[in-house]
């Protein structure tokens, strides 16, 4: 690969946005240009690889650009590697390279222009003209952009956006550039749903209505108060109706799996308590030739209470 193409692209592997603005004594009012975002195809599956392509219209007079291409990162990945033949990472499509590469020196950005790489689901791109000079000779559909990417292999199926962001231009002699005109386009990812396993929260709805049929609404010991016993039914047909609907996605199961539990738990803390008086002795082990202590502990007495007898039974042997 010669001097000459490696100073053409200088491929930077973080955000870069050059804007270089020409000092002339005149100001002018940059043009809005139409920027067009043109996929290879409109449609892929997981696996595929899609080129993105980006167009100028009407260059005349233009000096600087500046855009950052963005896509959805669940989605997309860009392509890892270097191309052997170039020197320039894989995410940069070769025909566009080869476009750029074979234009004049007067209808292109030089070595000014820089592509950076993958961003959280950006691509950036910056260049400028040296100096000023009137700049790409009025090309009609300047391309300015060709970028490979790949759909991941777990990337949801349904629709998803390409757009341009800061995407601005200038002329020469301007202070303040132009935003390009541009229209964001759909991309569709075909291919089956991700599957979604529902079968924790079929078990704890089963669990859960057990539990409530063994619980009768009221106020009395063992009973679960009106409000409490409705409020665990609610939960349970809620989370039923997460299982019924066919569009629910894995993020809202687990969200129906931890709020059946609070339900659960809640209702649980919500059964009115015994107010019989209740004994229970703390068990133990020991060892033989050894002695042990038992604590009695008797609870609920009430108010009136002169006193309290108990008995502990044990195996003599």
């Amino acid at each position: 690969m010669s001097k000459k193409i490696k100073s053409i692209f200088s491929i930077a592997l973080t955000v870069c946005m050059l804007f270089s603005m020409a000092a002339f004594n005149v100001s002018a009012a940059s043009v809005a240009r139409t920027a067009t975002i043109t996929p290879s195809v409109t449609e892929a599956e997981a696996g595929d690889t899609v080129i993105v392509n980006v167009f100028l219209s009407n260059t005349v007079n233009l000096t600087s650009i500046g855009y950052r291409l963005t896509y959805n990162p669940d989605v997309f990945e860009v392509a890892a590697g270097t191309n052997g033949d170039y020197g320039i990472p894989n995410y940069i499509d070769t025909n566009f390279f080869e476009y750029y590469d074979g234009l004049s020196s007067l209808k292109k950005f030089g070595g000014f222009l820089t592509i950076g790489g993958d961003t959280a689901g950006e691509i950036s791109v910056g260049g400028a003209r040296d100096n000023g000079i009137v700049a790409a000779q009025n090309l009609d559909n300047f391309q300015m952009g060709g970028f490979v990417l790949m759909v991941k292999a777990d990337a949801p199926a349904g629709d998803t956006t390409f757009s341009l962001i800061d995407a601005i231009t200038s002329d020469s002699g301007d202070e303040v550039g132009a935003n390009m005109i541009f229209t964001d386009v759909t991309f569709t990812v075909t291919g089956a749903a991700p599957t979604v396993d529902k079968s924790e929260l079929v078990a704890d709805i089963a669990e859960a209505t057990t539990l409530l049929n063994s619980k009768t609404a009221g106020d009395a010991e063992g009973q679960v108060p009106e409000d409490d016993w409705n409020l665990f039914d609610a939960a349970i047909d809620a989370a039923q109706d997460v299982v019924d609907n066919e569009a629910a996605t894995q993020g809202d199961v687990d969200n129906a799996v931890t709020a059946l539990a609070d339900a659960t738990d809640a209702f649980n803390a919500a059964v009115v308590p015994s107010t019989d008086p209740t004994i229970a002795i703390e068990s133990g082990t020991v060892a033989q030739g050894r002695t042990i202590t038992l604590k009695v502990t008797v609870s609920n007495i009430p108010a009136n209470t002169q006193g309290v007898a108990a008995g502990i039974a044990y195996d003599s042997t």
